[in-house]
């Protein structure tokens, strides 16, 4: 994932697009940052159903002593998300989707960096992998 997305999607197409129960508590917004809440989809731990969750941006280990480490674990690599410490546990046991409907990244150009805008051509949802701490 990068560092900046958008979900401007509303709540009855969440609802009916990921089969959900009611109405996400959700705002549309179109400039996601790290440490901001961010919707989630996971699976009920007793029921076979999908839940709506908000969530921080930012895995913060149980371990860590600083909540500013989750500025540094917004982004994991699937290569080496299982071996490394902050993400090993959580990416076993606590997975989720997040959804997003476009996302933010840096043109390739060195010089005159343009924020590009990346999207499907239908604007329908975009689902990345990841973890709950």
């Amino acid at each position: 994932m990068c560092g900046r997305y958008r979900l401007t999607a509303k709540k009855r197409y969440i609802r009916d697009h990921f089969g959900l129960d009611e109405d996400p508590p959700w705002t549309p917004r179109w400039n996601i940052a790290p440490t901001q809440q961010i919707a989630t989809i996971r699976q009920h731990r007793s029921e076979p159903k999908r839940i709506f969750c908000l969530m921080r941006w930012g895995l913060i280990p149980y371990w860590a002593k600083e909540p500013s480490i989750g500025l540094k674990t917004i982004n994991a690599m699937s290569e080496t998300a299982a071996e490394k410490p902050a993400f090993r546990d959580a990416m076993r046991w606590r997975r989720c989707l997040i959804l997003a409907d476009g996302f933010y990244d840096l043109a390739p150009k060195k010089s005159n960096r343009t924020t590009l805008e990346w999207q499907t051509i239908r604007r329908s949802p975009l689902l990345a992998s990841g973890t709950a701490g």
